[in-house]
Order: structure tokens, then sequence, then C-alpha cells
């Protein structure tokens, strides 16, 4: 039990950050330029934090964007992740972006843990900066929220549960 509080520790970065909050600064090396122009997208992963009940835990992967003045965070799973490199591949067929691969996270310490977190961030900038370099691309034409959610739903904030359309 002392070496699962350990893990919970070493794994939560900033475990204080809810969804929908980020950190008041990025950290270094997070930065990705949008082509023709001095405008910066920041994107890291600086949490990773467990959740579900005992015997029935998950791992969740906090999202943090920072475009000009909008700056949000989303909670995501791996398959979340790996949702979306089925969607890259698709429509980007001959890209040579790939995913951290999947492995029991139950049976892997704060180490792998850590090395997943990373690639998963690099992973992510991997797709950003490819949907940058495309023609049809709304993100550099309008760098903010609601253009990167339209480029990559994936970075969109979503209800935990669905509201029911009485309220």
């Amino acid at each position: 039990q002392q070496q699962q509080q350990q893990q919970k520790r070493s794994t939560s970065h900033s475990s204080s950050l809810s969804q929908g909050q980020s950190q008041q600064r990025p950290p270094i090396n997070t930065e990705v330029g949008i082509p023709g122009s001095s405008e910066k997208i920041n994107l890291w992963i600086p949490a990773v934090l467990l959740r579900g009940k005992k015997g029935d835990e998950f791992r969740v992967y906090q999202v943090c964007v920072r475009i000009g003045r909008d700056s949000w965070s989303v909670l995501r799973r791996y398959t979340h992740f790996y949702d979306l490199h089925r969607q890259v591949q698709h429509i980007f067929p001959d890209s040579d972006i790939h995913l951290p691969p999947k492995k029991s996270l139950s049976r892997k310490g704060p180490k792998f843990i850590e090395e997943r977190r990373r690639g998963l961030e690099l992973y992510l900038r991997q797709v950003l900066r490819l949907c940058l370099t495309q023609a049809k691309s709304p993100i550099p034409h309008n760098p903010c929220k609601k253009t990167m959610c339209e480029a990559l739903p994936f970075l969109r904030e979503r209800n935990a549960k669905k509201r029911s359309a009485r309220h």
C-alpha cells in the first residue's frame, strides 16, 4: 500500500489542477510554432492522475493547451489517444507519427508512467505540427481555442456526464 501511495504521488506532477484549469506558465520546450506567424502554441501533459474505484483503477492524462490568451486543460485516457491515432492514420496514411505502445499500467512503476507521459506529450505535438502544415488547417489563420478544437476535437472540453435535455 505504501508503494502504491508513493506511485500516486510520483505520477501526479500537479494533482491540484482540475479539469478546466492549467498551469500559469507552461514548462519550457512545450511550444509549437505556427507557420507564417510569431504565435506559438504550448501543449503539455503535466499530470497523470489515478481515477476509478479500488480494483477498477485507471490513469488519465491532463492535457494542457495555451494559445494566445486562451488556455485550458482536458483529461484523457490512453484509449482517447489511441482513437486520435487511428484518425491521424486514416487522414494522413503516409505520416510517420507513432503512438507510445499500450501496456498494462497496473504492473508498471512510476518510471514507465513518466516515460509514457512524455511520449504522449511528444506525440500530441507531432500531431499538432502535422495539422499546422495542412493548407486547409484553420489554426494558422485564426489561432485560438475555437479553431484548435475544430481542427483537433481531441482537445475539446467534455462534460464528465451528459446532461439531460431538461437542464
